[in-house]
């Protein structure tokens, strides 16, 4: 107070001595602004340029209050605008501005202006805080690609890419049990609760698969067995080409002569040849 009443009684004493330009004030959240008021608007003499205009920034307005020693007098101190260097001893050059009012009530509406306008400059600063906070974290809740070295590291906070399986197969899956009854073997289609073999696209079927059809027959002993269970378990789905049905009758048709013959003895089959065929008498 006492940086302000001293200019403001220097700026009093002037007054008697010189007439006082006219101006308007006007504080919002940018803050303050003086627009002298030509006197070639209140005269005859259009002549007289208009007056100048001062803007001071609100966050360079570091001080302002009405006098008490002189109530019609409203003061404010800021900082140079124009200069934004230091002082030789390292402080700021600030200015005081005196606005002698008409009534006192005047100094005193714009003191409350001023700090309506730090109010609503505080609100919005505090608003774009927080807007720009909720962009951060919207941003943040993406996680960033991770770097070579903390995949090489197995970093768990971060998702490990899907491996990518070049020429080699993926690794085959595990066999399970269900219901306590065994799935087949890997390699074999179920078909009506029979086994069928996967064919390969020339109809032929693989030398691994032949050669395990062969340690079956060898380890299962012969026995009695009717067409249509076997031709039910050699039998092929819509999927198999049609090229391969030839062999797959001709092969149908072995099996039910093998049957045929397991079922059969010698004697009862010599005499059907000898019956058929007089000349092997």
């Amino acid at each position: 107070m006492e940086a302000v009443e001293s200019p403001v009684d220097q700026l009093c004493r002037l007054r008697d001595k010189q007439k006082l330009p006219k101006v308007a004030v006007t504080f919002d959240t940018e803050g303050l602004t003086i627009k002298e008021l030509s006197s070639s608007l209140f005269s005859k003499n259009k002549s007289k340029k208009d007056g100048i205009d001062i803007y001071l920034p609100l966050h360079h307005i570091t001080y302002g209050v009405a006098s008490e020693a002189h109530p019609l007098v409203f003061a404010c101190i800021s900082r140079m605008a124009e200069d934004d260097t230091p002082h030789d001893d390292g402080m700021p050059v600030l200015m005081l501005y005196a606005f002698l009012c008409d009534k006192v009530d005047t100094a005193q509406q714009i003191t409350y202006w001023q700090l309506q306008a730090y109010i609503e400059a505080y609100e919005e600063l505090k608003r774009k805080k927080i807007l720009r906070n909720r962009r951060k974290q919207a941003l943040g809740s993406r996680k960033p690609a991770a770097s070579m070295a903390q995949r090489k590291a197995g970093s768990a906070g971060y998702d490990q890419p899907l491996p990518l399986y070049g020429n080699e197969p993926p690794p085959p899956l595990e066999e399970e049990e269900e219901n306590g009854n065994d799935i087949p073997k890997k390699g074999y289609k179920v078909k009506n609760k029979g086994y069928s073999k996967p064919k390969s696209d020339n109809g032929y079927i693989p030398d691994s698969d032949i050669n395990m059809d062969k340690e079956q027959k060898a380890s299962s002993p012969l026995g009695p067995s009717s067409p249509t269970e076997k031709s039910r378990s050699g039998s092929i789905t819509s999927e198999d080409s049609q090229g391969g049905s030839r062999d797959v009758a001709f092969e149908r048709r072995i099996s039910e002569m093998n049957d045929l013959m397991v079922e059969m003895d010698a004697e009862k089959l010599k005499k059907l040849m000898i019956s058929n065929h007089a000349s092997l008498a």
